[in-house]
């Protein structure tokens, strides 16, 4: 499945596929292609835990319903006026803690779904750039001009002992416990890493959540539209 939507001067397409992989027996991911706006989530359930199904699901419901009122009523900033830019930034910092809070809530009113969480990247396509949510240690790439960068950073215990310089890097490869997430989405504080870049044609972003036993990912291609003939002033470039 796929939808496209315009966005300034360019052409967002957008396209998903989850598999459950060879492992386990129930997929724990979810993900959302856009329907109303440009705005697409991958989650990746807590493989191991309590229904990490659950928490995927409603990370991304809460998100994609936190999108859809504030398209209709704007995000409440108040008291305080900020830049356009930030206030994106904000509602999707929102977004993201309002996910969290219904999960934990979900988890302790239900003895079954206790230790429940997932990890979340969110991208949403708005005023000529893209907005990026991020929690633990699902991924979103830029593959542009045959190059791939990495525009998140894990939420993970490796990469905590990388970037405090405690490991090495062939260290890592073996680091007993890669996967140990210190950011997942189950806590009552827990913080969201967000940030923004300007797409460019011909540029293609992917939010992934991808393991040994199983794969989830959306991805946004972007591509320059030409302007009508009888446009009185040109597209503005990005």
């Amino acid at each position: 499945m796929s939808i496209s939507f315009m966005v300034g001067p360019h052409r967002v397409r957008f396209a998903g596929k989850t598999d459950i992989g060879l492992v386990r027996a129930h997929n724990e991911d979810s993900l959302l292609i856009p329907r109303e706006m440009a705005l697409a989530v991958v989650s990746d359930g807590m493989g191991g835990h309590a229904a990490g199904d659950v928490a995927s699901r409603i990370t991304v419901e809460t998100i994609d319903q936190h999108y859809r009122d504030t398209a209709r009523s704007g995000p409440n900033t108040w008291p305080f006026k900020l830049p356009s830019l930030e206030i994106e930034k904000q509602r999707m910092s929102v977004a993201i803690q309002l996910a969290n809070s219904n999960i934990f809530e979900t988890a302790a009113a239900d003895g079954t779904k206790k230790g429940m969480g997932c990890t979340v990247d969110a991208i949403y396509f708005n005023q000529g750039r893209f907005f990026i949510g991020h929690v633990g240690d699902s991924r979103v790439y830029r593959i542009r001009e045959g190059r791939i960068q990495m525009l998140t950073e894990d939420h993970s215990l490796l990469n905590d002992y990388l970037r405090m310089k405690e490991l090495s890097g062939d260290e890592g490869v073996h680091f007993p416990r890669r996967t140990w997430w210190s950011e997942p989405s189950a806590s009552p504080t827990r913080s969201t890493s967000t940030s923004s870049s300007t797409p460019s044609r011909s540029a293609m972003c992917s939010c992934c959540a991808a393991t040994a036993s199983a794969a989830c990912s959306t991805t946004a291609s972007c591509s320059r539209s030409s302007p009508p003939a009888t446009a009185s002033t040109p597209a503005a470039t990005s």
